[in-house]
């Protein structure tokens, strides 16, 4: 009997204990919430405009779950393609000095090139290419560098492509509302729905019905990600 009080008291105890971890790790979110929402208040473009109300709450759940944005819209009827859309704009200090380094490298394939043109300028470049090893050895690094900005840009990116996937496995959507994330380069991205490209050939009934689509994709969305970001509060606590 004294052993089943005590392992009963045990369980108890722990529970409390979780139940304590879990509301200390819900009021820390809430804080880091309150934080996030408040800077996301002083954002403004360049016009002075602060963040679309409607899109403030992805916005600010992309950045607590470590998806710093850049820009955002949740789409109006004067744009050629109405559709709420985020951009991603990475920064890091490694990448930055990659690009550095393949600037310098490219700046010694020019000169190298010209140097050449004046030595054979009879032959055509593309044949100096294939003797000139110095040549090559640039060429080579450059590329070199360019592989590793790409992979660390991809890697900062890696999480949404996650999330999204996640989202599609429970969600299913016409493919023209699906959110995509498509990259102008190596460092900047925007998340949009797929058929947006195709409301500047639609008429203005279907684009207002197209852009309410998108928008209730982009509000599934935002559920979606601060459900991951208060469940992975509790996960991460229990």
């Amino acid at each position: 009997m004294f052993c089943k009080i005590l392992i009963s008291g045990l369980l108890s105890f722990l529970s409390i204990t979780g139940l304590l971890h879990t509301a200390q790790a819900d009021s820390k979110k809430k804080e880091e919430w309150s934080a996030m929402a408040t800077q996301v208040d002083s954002w403004t473009d360049g016009l002075g405009m602060g963040i679309d109300p409607e899109i403030k709450e992805t916005v600010i759940v992309l950045n607590l779950l470590g998806l710093k944005t850049h820009q955002s819209c949740y789409g109006h009827t004067d744009y050629q393609n109405p559709s709420p859309w985020i951009s991603f704009s990475i920064e890091d200090p490694e990448m930055e000095l990659i690009s550095l380094k393949r600037t310098d490298v490219y700046k010694n394939i020019q000169i190298h090139e010209r140097e050449l043109m004046k030595k054979y300028p009879d032959t055509a470049l593309s044949k100096i290419y294939q003797k000139d090893h110095e040549l090559i050895l640039l060429y080579k690094e450059s590329q070199e560098l360019w592989n590793q900005f790409e992979r660390l840009s991809r890697m900062h990116i890696s999480k949404l492509y996650d999330l999204l996937k996640k989202f599609y496995k429970t969600h299913f959507s016409d493919y023209d509302r699906v959110l995509n994330l498509t990259g102008f380069d190596s460092s900047s991205y925007q998340l949009i729905s797929i058929g947006s490209n195709c409301q500047v050939i639609r008429d203005h009934v279907t684009k207002l019905k197209k852009l309410k689509e998108y928008q209730e994709e982009m509000k599934l969305f935002t559920k979606f990600l601060t459900d991951c970001y208060w469940s992975e509060a509790k996960v991460a606590n229990v």
